[in-house]
């Protein structure tokens, strides 16, 4: 294949002839050209959040078929979930100083090599493994898929399409994740829910390969590599205490010896990013109290949020019976009313401001959590199909407003700083929900009192955050902070 890129208002796309001139494959107008490379950047993200959610309805065959209990079913969410986290906010670094074009390439080659890898696995220690690497290529893919957004669509209409766009992909993939895990594992298996990966990564790879130009920053941001050596063991030991102790015992050397490195690497980390000249997480920023506020309700969002959606996935299968595709379809009114909540807060933003409808959104899903503490094995699925409903409703007015909150207070050049900390805080709560919900219902034997006590601390927490939203982001807006 020729090292010749196709620029995106190219006509054609090419590839040589035995005499080495271009030869088309077909004729394409610029239009659909542009359309095409935006759907190839957009299929990375679309696996990256597939694979947040498509998982949890296999857990129960991954289970039976590798013999590991609630304890290895959430190392295999959270293997994925963890690194994907701990390194968003370098991978948008390596993005500035390789190119992104180039990152979210090896972005795609890790995924889709790891999703295999994943299929293929012999054993649940290869699975962990397969996991990481999985998490690795999604967080190479995920901030750099905006960043060649940014570059290939030069206009601004078009590219506030195409970023809409991007929006609407990653709301599809959580939303149908589920459901399209559940009939992949009832139809062909467990497997199949990582191989389905590997077309889509060999389709993206060379659409991206040969429509999007290379991408250099000439601003090249510097890679805070110590401080990302101290965020991952501080996440990983906070992980490991939350999901191990449960099973060893929380005075336990190893359980006692997380707990320790968790404060060590954390007290580390802040240390350095304090002194650091270009840190990977700017602490000044939390002094802007929306800046503060948005975070932490990323944060406690993405914990009930994916804590549930683990949970609830077992509840279905284990408790209740369904299978896989039964529980996609239990869990659909959850992850499809985002949509209708994105559609929501944009009026909703328009009208009154970003404040109050992320304090509504919120405040909603903390309603929705606590709704969810009398649930028994016995109760109607009618109710918890409304309760299902209006906890993702929450959700989706959140989102939307709780972004447009955070990149108000900052100017324009510390947008993707921003933004990439808001994710990475995001990717964080559900990293800990699953590792604290799944805990708690191994603790005392009932899985059922374990789901009653997460939600009644979701619930709280949202409900916290709610009148934290409404006192630093609506009633005390700021200005935008340089």
């Amino acid at each position: 294949m020729s090292d010749r890129v196709t620029s995106p208002s190219s006509p054609v796309l090419e590839h040589m002839d035995v005499a080495g001139k271009p030869r088309p494959f077909f004729k394409m107008n610029s239009q659909t050209t542009q359309q095409i490379l935006l759907i190839s950047i957009c299929l990375g993200w679309f696996m990256a959040a597939l694979d947040n959610t498509i998982v949890n309805v296999a857990l129960q065959s991954i289970g039976v078929s590798l013999q590991t209990d609630v304890t290895g079913l959430q190392w295999i969410v959270d293997s994925y979930a963890l690194v994907y986290a701990s390194i968003l906010l370098t991978a948008g670094a390596l993005g500035d100083r390789l190119g992104n074009k180039q990152m979210y390439l090896a972005g795609l080659l890790i995924f889709s090599a790891a999703s295999a890898l994943c299929g293929y696995t012999p054993a649940f220690w290869v699975l962990i493994v397969a996991r990481t690497a999985q998490g690795l290529g999604a967080a190479l893919m995920t901030p750099n898929t905006l960043a060649l957004i940014s570059k290939s669509f030069t206009d601004p209409q078009a590219r506030a399409r195409a970023i809409a766009f991007w929006a609407i992909v990653g709301g599809v993939a959580v939303t149908v994740g589920p459901m399209v895990g559940g009939f992949l594992v009832d139809t062909f298996g467990w497997r199949s829910i990582f191989f389905i990966n590997v077309p889509i990564g060999i389709v993206a790879y060379l659409l991206t390969l040969r429509l999007v130009g290379k991408t250099t920053s000439p601003e090249k941001r510097p890679l805070d590599l110590s401080a990302q050596v101290a965020v991952i063991l501080a996440l990983g030991a906070l992980t490991f205490v939350l999901i191990e102790g449960s099973k060893d015992g929380w005075s336990s050397p190893l359980i006692v010896g997380g707990i320790i490195l968790f404060v060590v690497a954390g007290g580390i980390f802040l240390l350095i990013e304090q002194r650091g000249q270009a840190p990977m997480l700017p602490l000044h920023f939390f002094l802007i109290p929306t800046f503060s506020a948005t975070t932490v309700v990323g944060l406690v969002l993405n914990f009930g949020y994916y804590g549930f959606i683990f949970l609830l996935s077992l509840f279905f299968e284990q408790l209740r019976g369904y299978s896989p595709l039964l529980t996609g379809l239990a869990l659909l009114p959850m992850t499809a009313s985002i949509i209708l909540g994105n559609i929501m807060a944009g009026r909703l933003t328009g009208h009154s401001g970003p404040g109050l409808t992320m304090s509504l959104g919120i405040g909603s899903c903390g309603i929705g959590f606590l709704a969810l503490a009398p649930v028994s094995t016995t109760t109607s699925y009618l109710v918890l199909f409304l309760v299902l409903l209006f906890t993702g409703f929450g959700m989706g007015l959140t989102v939307p407003s709780m972004t447009s909150a955070l990149l108000g207070t900052v100017s324009r050049h510390h947008s993707g700083v921003a933004s990439g900390v808001l994710n990475a805080s995001r990717q964080v709560g559900g990293v800990l929900g699953v590792a604290l919900f799944g805990a708690l219902v191994q603790v005392n034997g009932s899985f059922v009192r374990g789901l009653h006590i997460s939600a009644i601390i979701a619930g709280v927490a949202a409900l916290l955050c709610s009148v934290l939203t409404w006192y630093a982001v609506h009633k005390h807006p700021q200005a935008e902070v340089e």
